[in-house]
């Protein structure tokens, strides 16, 4: 039996594998298509995941998105047609639509319930969706709550349990862990659905507070080449102690041995959340569900005005702060309701 798993982001990459594995754990053959992205292209490597990669880099226009999402997936459904696929795991609207046309079911992962879900509505797809989201946003975007598979965790849950972290020393930065606080920086996606203007102001404002900060040494995230010349040229501009990586690293040990997290965009400040290390968010769009949960525990603070920049906290993380993901057996669980789904139809 097969199954098809589609990374349209770079994020999909580590929250995807472990389906990969339990399917082929169960007896299945599971093929992986992706985005070929030049971060996407690196995190399957690195992850040494074997995928066959087809569309390009998503484009900033709507128009042009939708555009590029049905382009992909025709080119998805000519590739895959006749391969005998049983079902497909992602979060990727093209894999929604080429699933459609080749008549399997397909499960879409979705922690951001404000996204526009109307492909998977029409498509009929089953959301695997967090239970701290409410049933009643994904009944206002016309999904049927017999198409939720609700668990109870979060999607970074799927892989930081029992995750192998690389010691810090391995991760190749060349810089001094044990100075002052180490800050992420994952900026907003320039060419991403949920992209707003409240956003961009936030971070500027918080790259100018950066630039105040000669305590503290940066690591930029960029999600692209524009975005790391974009990087490049400000950090020079504001004289910021930091290092820009040009490939992708991994993410989730260079957060653990991290002291805070800053983000425009949304898994690696839940990844942070997740983890215990300190996590800021100045996404500029709505508080999803998953959000609210972390911001009541107090794992999460978010940066919407400049008294909020002021407020955050530029120390060193205790080993009291560190937490851990215990949820081994989650994917097990849902892969056992996904393949239920999958024999409804």
């Amino acid at each position: 039996m097969k199954i098809w798993v589609d990374c349209d982001n770079s994020p999909h990459v580590l929250y995807l594998k472990p389906f990969i594995n339990i399917a082929m754990s169960n007896s299945f053959e599971a093929i992986l298509t992706a985005r070929a992205t030049k971060e996407i292209v690196e995190l399957c490597n690195y992850h040494e995941l074997r995928a066959v990669f087809l569309g390009k880099a998503t484009a900033k226009r709507k128009i042009a998105k939708v555009f590029n999402t049905v382009k992909r997936a025709l080119v998805l459904y000519r590739k895959l047609k006749g391969r005998g696929i049983e079902f497909s795991i992602s979060s990727s609207r093209s894999c929604a639509i080429a699933s459609k046309l080749l008549n399997i079911p397909s499960f879409i992962i979705v922690d951001f319930e404000y996204a526009d879900m109307v492909i998977y509505s029409k498509a009929k797809s089953y959301l695997v969706v967090p239970m701290v989201i409410p049933v009643e946003r994904f009944r206002r975007k016309h999904i049927c709550e017999d198409r939720l598979i609700r668990f109870d965790g979060f999607k970074e849950d799927f892989y930081l349990s029992g995750y192998s972290f690389v010691e810090k020393d391995l991760l190749g930065l060349g810089i001094s862990w044990a100075d002052g606080p180490i800050a992420v920086v994952r900026p907003e996606g320039g060419k991403a659905h949920y992209r707003t203007h409240k956003t961009s102001d936030v971070e500027r404002e918080l790259f100018d507070t950066f630039s105040k900060r000669k305590d503290v040494k940066f690591i930029f995230v960029p999600r692209d080449k524009d975005q790391y010349e974009d990087l490049t040229r400000t950090a020079n501009g504001l004289h910021l102690d930091a290092v820009i990586l040009s490939q992708a690293v991994d993410g989730p040990s260079l957060i653990k041995h991290s002291d805070l997290v800053f983000t425009g965009g949304g898994t690696m400040a839940r990844e942070a959340a997740v983890m215990g290390t300190p996590s800021y968010t100045y996404f500029g769009g709505a508080t999803c569900g998953v959000d609210e949960y972390f911001i009541r525990a107090g794992r999460l603070k978010v940066l919407r005005h400049s008294e909020d920049i002021h407020k955050i906290k530029w120390e060193k993380k205790t080993l009291e702060t560190e937490k851990a993901s215990n949820k081994e057996t989650l994917v097990q669980d849902i892969w056992k309701r996904i393949l239920v789904g999958a024999q409804r139809g």
